[in-house]
């Protein structure tokens, strides 16, 4: 009764028409551009709702059934730019996976396996332990970390390096025996003759000083006191030395290629920055401060 009284049927789209722009205009704006894009159609809902109270308002006795917002696009003006976000959003999530996958790969490599991740967590509780002051705590830690890496799921690097710090360990066992037979056997002699056996001692000792092709002997007076020689050495010594030192370089270099240490401690050891405790009784080393 009030569709027939209060229009006329040639204006009915033209009522319609103006109710569910003027819905859609208010509608659209309390969405954001991923709402309003979104697979689901949240827009038309919510036009529906708008234009049939405006309707409503007009008592023109008509009842909107449904609106469904078909076509939800970016404006015009702004396409390219969206395209380009899009691309750039999808580039970057490519570059984030392969890089998780490099990290993987890279971790895998190290360890071997799926070992990594508890190392990993054995190191982060290490270090929050020393960072913490707890040395004893972190001592404790630090040996389950150690016997963790000798265990033989564990591959790759790690691996490695723990058997080239076993076969360095073995050369220096060795070595300290070979020192320690040789006093052992000195032992008899020194009790016969000890100041001969020092002696003897002493004079090989200076002996291998001197056939050193970098050592120069000076020469100099009793009778000068406490005076001070600003001596130079010679050309041929001078360059003795530098490719002496040069050769040196070249093989520690050669070393850490091949995998083996060379001076580990100089190349571990920072000042007053947070790292690996070296020394077993916390007294010093890396991860506490040293004056």
């Amino acid at each position: 009764m009030r569709f027939v009284t209060n229009i006329e049927p040639t204006r009915v789209s033209e009522f319609v028409g103006a109710a569910v722009r003027q819905a859609t205009v208010e509608a659209a704006s309390t969405l954001t551009f991923a709402e309003f894009t979104d697979s689901r159609d949240q827009l038309g809902p919510v036009v529906a709702e708008r234009a049939q109270r405006a309707l409503d308002r007009l008592d023109l006795g008509i009842r909107i059934s449904a609106v469904n917002a078909t076509q939800r696009i970016a404006p015009l003006a702004i396409q390219n730019r969206l395209r380009s976000v899009q691309t750039e959003r999808e580039n970057a999530k490519a570059t984030v996976e392969r890089a998780r996958q490099d990290a993987v790969t890279t971790l895998t490599e190290v360890a071997g396996g799926q070992v990594y991740v508890e190392l990993l967590a054995l190191i982060r509780e290490y270090e929050e332990l020393l960072g913490a002051g707890k040395l004893d705590a972190a001592e404790a830690k630090l040996v389950e970390l150690g016997r963790r890496m000798e265990q033989p799921d564990v591959g790759g690097q790690v691996a490695r390096e723990i058997t080239i710090a076993k076969a360095d360990q073995a050369a220096v066992r060795v070595a300290l025996e070979r020192d320690i037979r040789r006093i052992e056997s000195l032992v008899p002699s020194y009790r016969d003759s000890g100041n001969q056996v020092v002696r003897q001692l002493w004079l090989d000792a200076v002996r291998q000083v001197l056939a050193d092709p970098q050592a120069e002997v000076y020469a100099g007076s009793d009778l000068l006191g406490s005076i001070a020689l600003r001596l130079t050495s010679s050309g041929e010594i001078m360059q003795l030395r530098r490719n002496a030192e040069i050769e040196r370089k070249k093989a520690e270099q050669a070393g850490k290629d091949s995998g083996r240490f060379y001076a580990p401690n100089s190349e571990q050891i920072m000042i007053d920055r947070a790292g690996r405790l070296l020394k077993r009784d916390a007294s010093g080393g890396l991860g506490t401060r040293s004056e």
